[in-house]
């Protein structure tokens, strides 16, 4: 009987072509641009829709990750993003946060996709309520 090693049963799809893997062929990373930006922003006060980041004159935002927390004293919250140029402006995320700390976070498509915004669209927060709501953002400006 051959011997089987598990790296020969791991394969992936390059070129349209079902490939092993190994190590002069291992699997693809994904890459980004150097321009990804990892950020925090904290959203309070009595604006409930604040910008979070606001793209270059001309870019677009690829958002690939995005995750809410809430600060201390939250008693409930319905936090909303909304990327312009994308879902009609409106929000295509929302979550309502009841607890200090409480956590939510997504990767877009599980890190394989992106959402993008048209030319200039700001990526946006709105609350419903003056609580404090930190965002957690990855993306990158591109464009269009």
């Amino acid at each position: 009987m051959p011997t089987l090693h598990l790296v020969d049963l791991f394969y992936w799809l390059k070129d349209g072509q079902t490939t092993p893997v190994s190590a002069e062929d291992p699997l693809p990373t994904r890459t980004q641009s150097e321009s990804l930006v990892k950020d925090t922003f904290t959203a309070t006060g009595a604006t409930l829709d604040q910008a979070v980041h606001t793209p270059e004159s001309g870019k677009a935002i690829r958002l690939y990750f995005f995750g809410y927390s809430c600060g201390a004293g939250v008693d409930g919250v319905l936090a909303q993003l909304k990327l312009g140029g994308y879902n009609d402006g409106n929000p295509f995320d929302a979550q309502y946060l009841v607890a200090a700390g409480q956590p939510y976070a997504r990767n877009i498509q599980g890190g394989k996709r992106f959402i993008q915004g048209g030319a200039d669209g700001a990526l946006s927060i709105v609350r419903s309520a003056d609580q404090l709501v930190h965002v957690n953002y990855e993306l990158e400006e591109v464009d269009p």
